[in-house]
C-alpha cells in the first residue's frame, strides 16, 4: 500500500500511515536520516510510531545498486523486491528517474521522494540481514 502526499505535516502524514496500518504488525518504520524532528514527531504521542533513520554512511549510488540487486531475478526466477501495481507514484518515479548529463554517477534529485523511501528501506533491510 502506498501513501504519497505532499504539503502535509509530519503529524498529519504519520496519522494517515498509522490509520492505514492499524492492525498490521511491522518491525520498523524507516525515516529520512536528515529529519530528526520528523522522527521525533512520529515517535511521540499520539502517534507512537517506532522508527529508525536510514544509515547516513551509505551513499546514494551504493543504495541505488542495492535496489537494483533486489529487483534482479534470483536463481529461481523471482526478484527479491516486488513493486505492487497499486504503488502508482513509485512506479512513476522509476520511469522519470534520470541522471545528470555527463555525470553517470549523479542522479537528478527530482521526482525521487518515493524512490528515496525505497532506498532507505533497502539500506535498513540490507544492514539488518548482514547482522543475521
Amino acid at each position: 500500500m502506498e501513501h504519497y502526499r505532499k504539503n502535509l505535516t509530519t503529524l498529519e502524514n504519520g496519522q494517515i500511515i498509522k490509520d492505514m496500518s492499524a492492525n498490521e504488525e511491522y518491525e520498523w518504520t524507516v525515516c529520512d536520516p536528515e529529519s530528526r524532528d520528523g522522527r521525533m514527531t512520529l515517535a511521540r504521542p499520539p502517534l507512537n510510531i517506532y522508527n529508525r533513520p536510514a544509515k547516513k554512511n551509505v551513499g546514494v549510488l551504493e543504495s541505488i545498486n542495492w535496489v537494483k540487486e533486489r529487483l534482479q531475478l534470483d536463481a529461481d526466477g523471482f526478484p527479491r523486491l516486488v513493486v505492487h501495481s497499486s504503488c502508482k507514484n513509485l512506479i512513476k518515479e522509476f520511469r522519470l528517474y534520470s541522471w545528470s548529463k555527463g555525470k553517470l554517477d549523479k542522479p537528478n534529485k527530482i521526482f525521487d521522494d518515493a524512490l528515496d523511501a525505497l532506498r532507505y528501506q533497502t539500506i535498513t533491510l540490507k544492514r539488518f540481514q548482514m547482522r543475521l
